[in-house]
Order: C-alpha cells, then sequence, then structure tokens
C-alpha cells in the first residue's frame, strides 16, 4: 500500500513538476523559446508539496522517504532534459507509432476496433499544445560549444595564474611547512626526573 500511495503522491508532484519547467521564464530564455503566460503559479508549488504533506499527515514515514527521494530523482531528471532532446523523442515516438499503425491495419475484427480507440487516443494527444523549439537546435548548439570553449580557456588561465603565485609564494617562503606537505619535528617529551 506505501509503495502505490508514494508512486500516486510521485506522479502528481511530477505533473507539477513538469508544468512548471515548462512555464519558468529563466529556463525559456536559456533555450530562447518564446516566453509563456504562466496560468497557476501557485497551484503548481502547491500541488508539488501537497503530496509529501498529505503523506506526512498520514504519518506514513516510509511513503514520505519514498516520495522525497523519487521526487528528487524526478526534479534531477525533468531538468536535464533539453527542448532537443523532447523533440528527437516526438520524432521517435511518431516513428514508432507509424510502424505500429502500419501492423494493426492488418489485423481485423475486435483487434480492429482497439485500432481505433487507440488512433483516436493518438490524435487527441497531438491537439494537445506543445512548447515551441528553438529555430535553430544547431545555433544553439555552437553558442553552447563556443562558450564551453570560452570557459575551458579561462580555467586553464586561471589555473596557470594559480601555479605561478604558488610557486612565487613558495620561493619566498611565504607558505607555511604544514601546507606544503612537510612536517615539522614532533617536539620531545620530558618526563619529571630527566626520562623521555
Amino acid at each position: 500500500m506505501t509503495g502505490l500511495v508514494s508512486t500516486l503522491a510521485l506522479a502528481i508532484s511530477t505533473a507539477a513538476i513538469l508544468y512548471l519547467r515548462a512555464t519558468d521564464a529563466k529556463r525559456r530564455r536559456a533555450f530562447k523559446l518564446e516566453p509563456v503566460m504562466r496560468r497557476w503559479p501557485r497551484l503548481a508549488k502547491t500541488l508539488l508539496w501537497l503530496p509529501g504533506i498529505t503523506l506526512i499527515a498520514l504519518g506514513n514515514t516510509a511513503g514520505v522517504l519514498i516520495w522525497l527521494g523519487g521526487i528528487t530523482v524526478v526534479g534531477w531528471g525533468v531538468a536535464a532534459i533539453t527542448p532537443a532532446t523532447v523533440d528527437i523523442a516526438k520524432m521517435r515516438l511518431d516513428a514508432w507509432r507509424d510502424r505500429s499503425v502500419a501492423k494493426l491495419a492488418e489485423l481485423e475484427g475486435p483487434k480492429q476496433r482497439v485500432l481505433a480507440a487507440l488512433s483516436g487516443l493518438w490524435a487527441m494527444r497531438a491537439k494537445l499544445p506543445s512548447l515551441p523549439l528553438p529555430a535553430s537546435d544547431a545555433t544553439a548548439s555552437g553558442d553552447l560549444v563556443d562558450r564551453v570553449a570560452a570557459l575551458e580557456a579561462r580555467i586553464a588561465e586561471l589555473e596557470a595564474t594559480l601555479a605561478e603565485k604558488t610557486l612565487a609564494e613558495k620561493e619566498r617562503g611565504d607558505i607555511p611547512a604544514h601546507q606544503l606537505g612537510e612536517l615539522p619535528e614532533p617536539p620531545s617529551l620530558v618526563v619529571a626526573g630527566g626520562r623521555s
């Protein structure tokens, strides 16, 4: 029962995360997407946390831990998905659907009715609004490559500067011995009576 309740709670929170990701202004600017009006941000944030609060109120400790772990993984996964990845997944899903429909079209009788029902569901999915993709993924990825190259060059420059500074401090003796990995001799213990 705990697994079922946690899965339901996770599904509700995942839907809220997906909505917040799709309408996040900063993310949309980063991927050069059109801005969208956020109609229900408070409702989405409430739906994000309400399942966890409900699990706590019910005293379902195991469910809360499952939900917390799941929502963490889902949040990272959702954040890692780019619009280009979604576009590729949609193309693959459409190709799979076309192959499946072609195979199912050869069937007759009750199976044909199942095919009609599935086609109707797929048509309804196609009518759902989708997020516009950037005009050119190649341009966006080219910008990203340039930015990464510039950052790598800056890191190399900073590392070289740090190495020069450390070497100069070491030559001047400004760095304490314990930071260089050289340990001083421990003091000898003198015990009362002159024995050590």
